[in-house]
């Protein structure tokens, strides 16, 4: 296991990494080019830090691990040209304390219950994410603080691609541009629903 405790970046030259890699999140740290077999990203709860994660592959390998990458608070997280393999016992990404800006770009997520799971955040974007039929929760909010979900060119064929856990006192807004496809919507509870000029949105071919 790994704790990083200042500004960097770990470049791991495609090479294999397992276990815990702990970055605290008061920090600016970027992981890139990295093989991650049953390993994972997790930080250390703090304010005003920034991660950024690209060019890496998640293997969980055995589900001995709850996410790939765990985000405890901070000014932004960024996962860029990312897949996930599966493994995980729950999934890709989780948000569970506050962070202000939330982006997954070029990502593929081939299996997991959670494609990303944010309890506290202000505004994430999806830009180019493929979440395939096996996973079961492509977007999974719950409602502490409502969120704008920016969903950008996307395919979301997950079992429920956007799933709200309810909570009456704020309305998650999911905002769909370009041209994206999702398999079914349903689950989505109070949260506000909209299209941009010119974007669509499309179930998958069959």
């Amino acid at each position: 296991n790994v704790t990083v405790n200042k500004n960097l970046t770990i470049d791991g030259a495609s090479f294999e990494y397992t276990g815990t890699m702990t970055v605290n999140t008061s920090l600016t740290v970027t992981v890139q080019n990295v093989k991650f077999v049953k390993g994972c990203v997790t930080e250390a709860k703090g304010i005003h830090g920034n991660l950024k994660i690209a060019d890496c592959t998640f293997d969980g390998v055995d589900n001995s691990i709850a996410y790939a990458v765990t985000m405890r608070g901070g000014d932004s997280i960024t996962i860029e040209n990312c897949t996930v393999i599966g493994g995980y016992d729950y999934g890709f990404v989780y948000i569970p304390s506050a962070v202000t800006n939330i982006t997954l770009k070029d990502v593929k997520v081939d299996n997991a219950s959670y494609g990303i799971h944010v309890a506290y955040g202000t505004t994430v974007t999806l830009e180019n994410v493929e979440m395939t039929e096996n996973v079961k929760y492509g977007v999974f909010t719950q409602n502490y603080g409502a969120k704008t979900i920016t969903i950008k060119t996307s395919s979301l064929a997950a079992e429920s691609p956007i799933f709200v856990w309810e909570r009456t006192t704020n309305i998650d807004t999911f905002v769909f541009e370009g041209n994206n496809t999702v398999a079914k919507l349903t689950n989505v509870g109070s949260a506000a629903l909209k299209l941009k000029v010119g974007a669509t949105l499309a179930a998958p071919a069959t």
